[in-house]
């Protein structure tokens, strides 16, 4: 006779903060993305303040309007690179996480670099689904509700493409699927990320008075909670995918009988 398996999605929660704790690799593709961003800011943002102080100067000279239009153009399209570099790398270090916390979930050994190996491997998927999911987002955002449930149908796309093998189009109806099924463990999930997300801002805010130091120890923390996500999302996945349930309550006990 076949065995349901059963967990106990508070405990699974809790089981993934322990994990990221003691594999913190996990953090380091989210962390390599954002010191990438920061740096292409840096260049980028540095040169364009620059090339607008030169236009500005002009502009105060001549009186030219045009250079002014031109110097916030170029802001503008400084901005649009890096927002757009940190996407496509952030869908491979999402990626990555995935693989990296698959393996970790399993016993196996955290490997950083085999598990960018094959996020690159699935990363024309992840675009797809990237794209669809971002458009629809942009759309959705006039009625404000609409990303947030959004994002919530979609929790499960990126593991099932990098986990699963589905296509950037199929992964859409598969997380449609799984968190509709199972929206139970899917929402405990869901508040489990928020929980930490506020609780790592409360510290950053905290953190941010001190120079430097506290702005370091901020990012890392961004990137434990950005890696705690992944690892939590995917355990949920993996466990839904394998036909496991959610652990029923223990019934109360019942009132002593009155004489």
């Amino acid at each position: 006779m076949a065995v349901t398996r059963t967990f106990d999605p508070v405990a699974e929660a809790t089981s993934a903060f322990q994990l990221v704790i003691k594999n913190w690799m996990l953090a380091v593709p989210q962390l390599l993305v954002a010191i990438v961003a920061i740096v292409l800011a840096l260049i980028l943002g540095m040169g364009s303040i620059f090339a607008a102080g030169g236009l500005g100067a002009m502009m105060g000279r001549n009186g030219d309007p045009g250079a002014g239009i031109a110097a916030l153009t170029g802001l503008l399209g400084t901005l649009w690179i890096i927002i757009l570099v940190a996407c496509l790398l952030g869908m491979i270090a999402y990626g990555a996480t995935i693989v990296a916390a698959n393996d970790a979930w399993s016993g196996r050994p955290v490997d950083i670099a085999g598990a960018i190996g094959k996020a690159m491997a699935s990363f024309l998927q992840l675009l797809v689904f990237g794209l669809i999911i971002g458009i629809s987002g942009a759309i959705l955002s006039i009625t404000i509700v609409g990303p947030l449930v959004l994002g919530i149908l979609m929790m499960y796309g990126f593991q099932a493409i990098v986990l699963g093998g589905h296509s950037g189009v199929a992964a859409i109806g598969e997380s449609y699927r799984l968190v509709t099924k199972n929206f139970g463990p899917s929402i405990i999930a869901v508040l489990a990320v928020i929980v930490v997300y506020i609780a790592s801002f409360i510290v950053s805010m905290i953190l941010g008075i001190i120079p430097i130091l506290g702005q370091i120890i901020s990012l890392l923390i961004s990137a434990l909670v950005g890696a705690y996500a992944c690892t939590v999302v995917t355990r949920f996945y993996s466990l839904i995918v394998s036909g496991a349930s959610v652990a029923s309550m223990p019934a109360p006990p019942s009132p002593p009988a009155t004489p």
